[in-house]
């Protein structure tokens, strides 16, 4: 299988987020339950859909999930969604927390295979998993959802899309004014900037962090799911770097297992 390489086009960032491009983000998800918009998630292989544990959380009856992949705004009247599937299995970790959020993974199975199969030249397309081993240090990441504009705001209609840096693993949050011991587990990353302005937010649960890394044979850039948005303290505040992202390096093994390919 073949996850997404770098076929993006460089173009200006704005503070807060912009647009994304129809198709710019392939592997994004839109999830509904009972009909209304939920949460986001990634696309890995053509049958799996990767998400957070919390939006979930009490909402475990697959006939209720709807996943819309392809789709640029979120209007049900918009005619952008390349594939509509339904859920077969709600699968979230069996050790999730609720209190801290600890272990904020899901995968949702798709009842059929995404048709047609994900490739590069299409609007939808698969995320990289990326190995334990892989070092993402300094990168340049990427944060894409419809969730809220604004702290307590309105969700976007469009797509939107923010560069992030990666700042590493919760304990380097420490650091920031508003995150303590508390917060943190070793699965969990941050991203973002300590003067804030640009962040996920409500409504973005779920969705992707995604940073580029060479391939296996060091010869193609490839876009990793690095992160699950989870949590933080508001939207955007300064000394508060982003949300809490869950690592999904730490669950590698555990999505090969649970994901057949």
């Amino acid at each position: 299988m073949r996850c997404s390489s770098d076929r993006r086009r460089s173009k200006t960032r704005i503070v807060g987020g912009e647009n994304a491009e129809p198709g710019e983000w392939p592997w994004q998800a839109l999830l509904h339950y009972d009909g209304y918009f939920t949460c986001g998630g990634s696309l890995y292989g053509d049958q799996y859909i990767i998400t957070a544990a919390h939006c979930v959380s009490g909402s475990s009856d697959p006939s209720r999930w709807r996943v819309y992949l392809g789709k640029h705004t979120q209007s049900p009247n918009a005619q952008d969604s390349y594939f509509t599937g339904e859920v077969s299995h709600v699968i979230a970790h069996d050790n999730y927390n609720t209190f801290s959020l600890d272990n904020d993974i899901a995968v949702l199975r798709l009842t059929t295979a995404v048709s047609p199969p994900p490739n590069a030249d299409s609007r939808i397309n698969n995320i990289c998993i990326p190995d334990p081993d892989m070092d993402f240090s300094g990168s340049t990441c990427y944060i894409t959802g419809w969730g809220t504009t604004s702290e307590s705001g309105a969700t976007s209609n469009v797509l939107q899309e923010a560069a992030v840096p990666y700042i590493g693993e919760g304990s380097v949050c420490s650091g920031f004014s508003c995150y303590s011991a508390g917060d943190l587990t070793s699965n969990k990353i941050c991203a973002g900037y300590d003067e804030g302005g640009v962040d996920a937010c409500q409504g973005d649960s779920g969705g992707p962090l995604v940073c580029k890394h060479p391939d296996a044979n060091g010869s193609v850039d490839r876009w990793y799911l690095v992160g699950i948005t989870s949590w933080g303290y508001g939207c955007a505040r300064e000394g508060t770097p982003g949300i809490y992202y869950t690592k999904v390096q730490n669950y590698y093994d555990r999505l090969m297992n649970q994901i057949t390919r």
